[in-house]
């Protein structure tokens, strides 16, 4: 799973002070990244309540939110836990439930619209190991900053510092985003292998188990 933050320049005070990260504003970042572009999508937008699908541990009942953005090819399945599209509880000033997810992703997506970069430290914890962030530049341009934690050995394809069009926004975002996740959970889980991996690993038993040493 990733997860989406959104930063507004008429909150940014707020979003800094730990009592009031998340907000149920707007449409959130990249809405599927279609807060400030329609068109800038990281996935589906799916109906958690009816999908039969992989769900990234979100509840179906609502507490978790109505919808997320979902995307699967033949190799890969994500959710993205978008933050704005959370309920807040106003009775907790802290958003733990909110935090119960976002704060166990090792990708952070940030969409910044304030005049000041997105602090890594804002959520702590021990995940967040990749943190991409995008903020809206000309129109249809936007800039990348990325920070990873030093155990995470180079990705792409963004880099910090880069400017892309929003025609490839969504789709280098969303790669990114796969493969900082790749790269963390290979540095932090020593046993994780790819599924193709385990996969060659699972038909090496079967043989092995059921060759019939007469042939």
């Amino acid at each position: 799973q990733s997860d989406e933050t959104y930063v507004d320049p008429g909150l940014e005070d707020d979003f800094y002070s730990e009592q009031t990260f998340y907000y149920s504003h707007g449409n959130g970042i990249l809405k599927v990244c279609g807060k400030p572009e329609p068109g800038c999508n990281l996935g589906w937008s799916i109906d958690l309540a009816t999908f039969n699908g992989f769900t990234g541990k979100l509840e179906r009942d609502g507490s978790d939110g109505k919808t997320c953005p979902y995307f699967f090819d033949e190799g890969v399945e994500v959710v993205f836990h978008e933050a704005a599209a959370m309920p807040t509880n106003k009775d907790d000033i802290r958003q733990i439930k909110k935090k119960r997810h976002i704060g166990n992703d090792h990708v952070h997506i940030i969409w910044n619209e304030s005049h000041h970069n997105y602090r890594p430290e804002t959520i702590s914890g021990d995940f967040g190991n990749v943190q991409i962030q995008i903020r809206p530049l000309e129109p249809g341009e936007y800039g990348i900053g990325m920070y990873c934690d030093e155990q995470v050995k180079p990705f792409g394809p963004l880099v910090n510092g880069m400017v892309i069009s929003a025609d490839v926004l969504p789709i280098a975002v969303r790669a990114a985003a796969i493969n900082g996740h790749r790269r963390a959970t290979q540095v932090f889980f020593k046993t994780f292998m790819h599924p193709f991996a385990m996969r060659q690993e699972a038909i090496n038993r079967i043989v092995e188990k059921h060759v019939n040493t007469s042939w």
